[in-house]
């Protein structure tokens, strides 16, 4: 059963993942990291040190991330973590969160359905 503090841990790292690696990589792929580099920069940093958080937490060898078993916080934060390429940072340069993908990813029933980008996202204001 997870606890009121792994709860929101897990909305916490939500939360970081998708204003600083989502940002990121919507501003990478829609090429408003050419047009605004230096807040591109900002949130891909930001987004980089919530990576290195993460590898961090996984470095103690437990399968997920709250701990032995497989839960809503692995499936929050894997959307996040494994689309983070895109937005300028390969998180399968860090060991532990490689390894934490690819537990992730072998899981009964994973299907991996992210659309790219839409055209028109350039378009879109910030």
């Amino acid at each position: 059963m997870l606890e009121l503090r792994d709860i929101a841990s897990v909305l916490s790292g939500v939360s970081v993942h998708e204003t600083k690696d989502g940002s990121a990589r919507f501003m990478r792929l829609a090429g408003r990291d050419v047009e605004m580099p230096l807040p591109y920069r900002q949130r891909l940093e930001r987004g980089t040190d919530a990576l290195a958080a993460l590898e961090r937490g996984l470095d103690d060898d437990r399968p997920f991330i709250i701990g032995d078993r497989y839960t809503i916080a692995d499936i929050a934060l894997y959307g996040y973590v494994h689309c983070a390429t895109e937005a300028g940072v390969d998180p399968r340069g860090y060991e532990h969160l490689a390894a934490w993908l690819d537990r992730v990813e072998a899981r009964p029933g994973f299907v991996n359905d992210l659309a790219p980008f839409p055209g028109h996202a350039a378009q879109r204001p910030i």
